[in-house]
């Protein structure tokens, strides 16, 4: 059994390196953010159902076709009574106690967010997206995010009005878009996942889109343009610990500037872009399908 869990985390893995690989190829560059989100996460959870699924194949050496004879599941054969081997033990152990430490790591940056958030002063209640969004002064170094809560570090509470209305308009459209749910449900496929670069990579794209999200809606609150890219010029990179939350200082400023600055692309483009998804299954399928030789 310790074999067939240990193959399909490899699938899960597999599936999800095919995704961001397609994902960096297709959709990227492009401005369909709410598209691109739902890709990201989606692509999570199709890493952990599409190696369930097996494509049964038979190829003819005589005329070359091949043929889709059935499916079945992966779990779904017969289970060898063999003793699992030391080392398969082992490496399960390895990879539980990643997923513990992974799990564990998370669990202490939502724990400083969340302390930070209750040593901070309230400010004023915002309505948002018919609910409420607290407004909070800290001592913290940066502004950020968690759900409801927006939370104004010490260096933006020092700028200039307009600045703070933009800097707060844009944690409005992270708490709008419920991008902290996001950012839970990535921690947790990140923890099944944690020795997979690809997760990692799909979590940076996730949070990028993030950003885009909520720089379009802090424009669309009548932010100046010129003066709202200034701002991004200057913004710095995150603790660690805020990297948990939406934060006006994560992300790249370049291609959140060129995200802002560029027209959005045709519908015609935006079809176009929808063949990711099915050939990102197909491919996904494929590399698994158990394929039977006839001659």
């Amino acid at each position: 059994m310790a074999s067939l869990f240990l193959e399909y985390i490899i699938r899960a893995a597999a599936v999800e390196a095919v995704f961001c690989a397609l994902f960096n190829i297709f959709l990227r560059e492009d401005k369909f953010h709410s598209l691109n989100r739902i890709v990201v996460l989606s692509s999570c959870l199709m890493s952990f159902v599409l190696p369930l699924v097996v494509f049964y194949c038979s190829y003819s050496v005589s005329s070359g076709e091949i043929r889709l004879i059935g499916t079945n599941l992966f779990f779904s054969g017969p289970i060898s009574a063999e003793r699992d081997s030391a080392l398969l033990c082992d490496i399960i152990s390895v990879y539980l106690a990643g997923v513990v430490f992974s799990v564990l790591y998370r669990a202490f940056s939502v724990y400083h967010l969340l302390l930070t958030i209750r040593k901070s002063r309230l400010v004023r209640t915002i309505m948002v997206s018919g609910k409420k969004a607290r407004l909070l002064y800290s001592e913290t170094e940066e502004s950020f995010s968690w759900f409801n809560f927006i939370v104004i570090g010490k260096n933006d509470a020092l700028k200039k009005e307009s600045l703070q209305e933009y800097i707060v308009n844009h944690e409005l459209g992270h708490v709008s878009m419920r991008h902290s749910a996001d950012i839970i449900l990535m921690d947790i496929a990140v923890a099944l996942q944690w020795f997979n670069p690809f997760i990692y990579l799909m979590k940076i794209y996730l949070k990028d889109i993030h950003e885009y999200q909520a720089d379009e809606y802090a424009v669309s609150c009548g932010a100046d343009l010129k003066e709202y890219c200034r701002l991004i010029l200057l913004s710095v990179t995150g603790s660690i610990f805020k990297r948990n939350a939406g934060s006006f200082f994560l992300g790249s400023a370049k291609d959140r500037i060129v995200m802002l600055t560029t027209s959005h692309p045709s519908f015609l483009g935006y079809l176009v872009k929808t063949l990711y998804y099915p050939l990102a299954i197909l491919l996904s399928l494929y590399i698994f399908a158990k394929i039977i030789i006839s001659i």
